[in-house]
């Protein structure tokens, strides 16, 4: 888990890399925070706490910005002591938006959402992959296709190859989320960019067909899928 924290202020950032680092312990073993006085254009990260105003930099320009550039999009949190721009800041949809004038009420309030959301969206795929326990989260993997004996797992950042049938792996992996389109082909809802005229296009670019008899089933939980977010 990368946590990048983004504020000018020195001071501030020492004390909010504290407390969010004492709050992630309480949840998780690994996970590692870097912090920021500047531009985030160029950092791999999970979750994003981000000021909205900077040394005359936006922040809601900035993660368009980033948006823009990276398929990967991070868990956005603004932090601001301007109240005022809570609505702009929506137009970006964040995960949340912390006040620094009330800021240990809404860290509170914070930690109990995204332990929430991670019990719900940071779910764990383990596989024996070359020897080798590996596990990945499900939000990573975009989609999942099968050889017969063996199950290839596209990720943002990798394709892992293990022997598995692709019935046993729907099985086992619990996530609605998963859904297949073809015989040998399993794609994540959760990097699904648009449905056209039978084609899924992904958020990574790749454009899928849909067979016929998994068009219903897939139109269904997807339609389930948008009214959840």
């Amino acid at each position: 888990m990368k946590i990048v924290i983004v504020d000018d202020d020195k001071d501030f950032l020492s004390c909010f890399e504290r407390k969010i680092d004492a709050g992630f312990s309480k949840m998780m073993d690994c996970f590692e925070i870097k912090c920021l006085q500047t531009s985030f254009i160029h950092e791999e990260m999970d979750i994003l706490f981000l000021d909205i105003e900077m040394n005359g930099l936006n922040g809601i320009e900035m993660i368009r910005s980033y948006s823009k550039d990276n398929i990967k999009q991070p868990l956005l949190i603004f932090v601001s002591s301007k109240t005022e721009l809570v609505f702009d800041a929506m137009s970006v949809h964040p995960f949340y938006f912390i006040r620094k004038s009330f800021l240990d009420t809404d860290l509170a309030i914070f930690f109990q959402l995204i332990e929430n959301y991670m019990v719900k969206n940071r779910k764990l795929l383990t596989i024996d992959c070359n020897g080798r326990k590996t596990s990945i989260l499900h939000c990573d993997i975009i989609y999942i296709q099968s050889d017969g004996r063996y199950v290839h797992i596209f990720s943002y950042d990798d394709e892992f190859v293990y022997r598995e049938t692709l019935k046993n792996f729907l099985g086992r992996i619990d996530n609605k989320n998963f859904v297949q389109i073809q015989k040998s082909l399993v794609i994540n809802l959760d990097n699904v960019k648009e449905i056209i005229q039978g084609d899924i296009v992904l958020k990574s670019g790749e454009v899928f067909g849909v067979n016929r008899s998994y068009r219903t089933n897939l139109l269904t939980l997807y339609e389930e899928y948008l009214l959840s977010c």
